[in-house]
C-alpha cells in the first residue's frame, strides 16, 4: 500500500519535524524524517509527560496541605448549598461587628473556610475541563491510529493470499479483536471448565436432597400405615371376617 493511503492523505514531500526518539524524550527537538502530522502527535506526547511529571509535583503539594485540616469526627454526606454559603458570610460580617454575640466561632474561621472552599471549586472545574478535553483529544488519536492500522490491515491480508508467514502474523494480531467464543485461551479454558464442574456439583447436591427427602417421606408413610394397622405392620394377617365392620 502506498504511503498517501496508509498517512491518510499526507504525502511523502510533507514537511517533517521532530522524530519519534526526541519526543519521547520531551525534547522537542526537530529532525528530518518524520511528517508534520505525526511530528504534532509526538509532540503533544513530549507535553503531556512534561505534564505528568509537573502535575503530580503540584497535587502532592496540595495534598500535603490538605491533610493538615482539622479532622470532624462525621464527615458531611452532602455537599453545603450555596445559600448556606451566602449565610455562612454573612453571619461572619455580623460577627465582626458584633463579636460579643459568641466565642464558638470567629470571623475569621468562617471567611478562610468559604474561600478555601471556593478555590477548591475552581480547581474542580478545571480538573472537569481538563479531564472532558483529554478524553475527547485521546479518542481522537486513538481513532485515527486505528484507521492508519485498518488500512494496514486489509492491505496486509490482500497480500496474505500468497504468504503463509505474512496471514499467520494477521491471525496473531487479530486474536484480541476477536469476540464471544470465537476467543480461545487457556484462562477462558481454565474458567469454563470450573463453571461446567460447578454446575455438576450442584446438580447432584439438589439430587442427594431430593433423593433424602423422598426417603423422609417414604419413612413417614411406613411409619403412619404401621400405626393405622399394627398387626399387619408385625407380620399377623387379619382374617376378613374378624374386622369389625362400620
Amino acid at each position: 500500500m502506498s504511503q498517501d493511503k496508509l498517512s491518510k492523505g499526507v504525502s511523502n514531500d510533507t514537511p517533517t519535524v521532530a522524530s519519534k526518539g526526541a519526543a519521547s524524550e520531551g525534547t522537542g527537538t526537530p529532525s528530518v524524517g518524520v511528517p508534520a502530522a505525526v511530528g504534532v502527535l509526538l509532540a503533544n506526547v513530549a507535553r503531556a509527560e512534561a505534564f505528568r511529571k509537573t502535575f503530580a509535583t503540584a497535587i502532592a503539594t496540595l495534598y500535603a496541605g490538605l491533610r493538615e485540616l482539622p479532622k470532624r469526627d462525621t464527615a458531611p454526606r452532602a455537599s453545603v448549598s450555596e445559600p448556606r454559603k451566602a449565610s455562612a458570610a454573612q453571619y461572619a460580617e455580623l460577627l465582626r461587628e458584633r463579636p460579643d454575640i459568641t466565642s464558638m466561632a470567629t470571623p475569621d474561621a468562617i471567611e478562610a473556610g468559604l474561600a478555601l472552599d471556593a478555590a477548591l471549586t475552581l480547581v474542580k472545574q478545571d480538573f472537569e475541563q481538563t479531564f472532558s478535553t483529554l478524553v475527547t483529544c485521546g479518542r481522537q488519536a486513538a481513532f485515527g491510529a486505528c484507521t492508519g492500522a485498518a488500512a494496514v490491515r486489509s492491505a496486509a491480508r490482500i497480500l496474505a493470499q500468497d504468504d503463509t508467514v505474512l496471514a499467520a502474523r494477521i491471525a496473531t494480531i487479530d486474536v484480541p479483536l476477536r469476540r464471544g467464543k470465537l476467543v480461545s485461551s487457556t484462562a477462558n479454558a481454565a474458567d469454563a471448565a470450573a463453571k461446567v464442574q460447578q454446575r455438576a456439583s450442584m446438580r447432584m447436591a439438589r439430587s442427594a436432597a431430593k433423593a433424602a427427602k423422598t426417603a423422609r417421606r417414604a419413612a413417614r408413610a411406613a411409619e403412619a400405615f404401621a400405626d393405622n394397622h399394627p398387626l399387619e405392620a408385625d407380620g399377623v394377617i387379619v382374617p376378613a371376617e374378624t374386622v369389625p365392620k362400620k
